[in-house]
């Protein structure tokens, strides 16, 4: 097997194993848009919560 053979057979599961990394240690972010949250409102001289 030649050179550039080599290092084509090693590419493809580098390739992977980065692609599966990144997804796996990626956070993801999800919105809570229910209506139960806290609202904040500010007001001049203090923050209140509602």
């Amino acid at each position: 097997m030649n050179r550039s053979q080599k290092r084509k057979n090693r590419l493809f599961p580098m390739l992977i194993t980065v692609m599966v990394l990144t997804a796996v240690l990626t956070p993801a972010a999800y919105a809570d848009t229910d209506g139960t949250e806290p609202k904040i409102k500010q007001q001049p001289d203090q923050l209140v919560l509602r």
